[in-house]
């Protein structure tokens, strides 16, 4: 009786934490022809709280792909108070290279959310590179 306990407490465990990490959305931003798919990364919280994320971005046409890993953070950003993904991304084609982006995405991710994509410069200042809502096409 107590390892069929002891095996269902476990199973139950297992799928408890794979739920709390299914977090996986993909979105668009509108007016542009990039898109992003971001998930919270068992891998890098160790904590168990959702609060990393990985991001993986793709581009059609004249859009770049990123990649790089981001957190939830409750600040105030560019005067706007409340809930963020906030992602530290490079790109992985060749003509861009080097360069640092900051990419910041409204939480809760729903769509009509705002996000703002920052090029982060040598001297650590940043400036917006482009920003508006997103389309949320697949996820929560």
């Amino acid at each position: 009786m107590i390892r069929k306990l002891a095996a269902l407490t476990a199973a139950l465990l297992i799928a408890c934490t794979h739920s709390a990490f299914a977090k996986k959305v993909s979105i668009s931003f509108d007016g542009t022809c990039e898109t992003a798919t971001f998930e919270a990364d068992k891998a890098f919280d160790t904590q168990g709280e959702g609060n990393v994320w990985s991001y993986n971005g793709k581009g059609t046409g004249l859009c770049a792909n990123f990649f790089g890993l981001g957190s939830k953070v409750k600040a105030k950003y560019f005067d706007i108070n409340g809930s963020w993904l906030l992602f530290s991304v490079q790109s992985t084609d060749a003509g861009l290279s080097g360069y640092q982006y900051m990419i910041a995405i409204q939480y809760p991710i729903a769509t009509g959310g705002l996000y703002i994509e920052n090029l982060v410069k040598s001297d650590f200042s940043t400036q917006v590179v482009t920003s508006g809502t997103y389309t949320v096409t697949s996820g929560p």
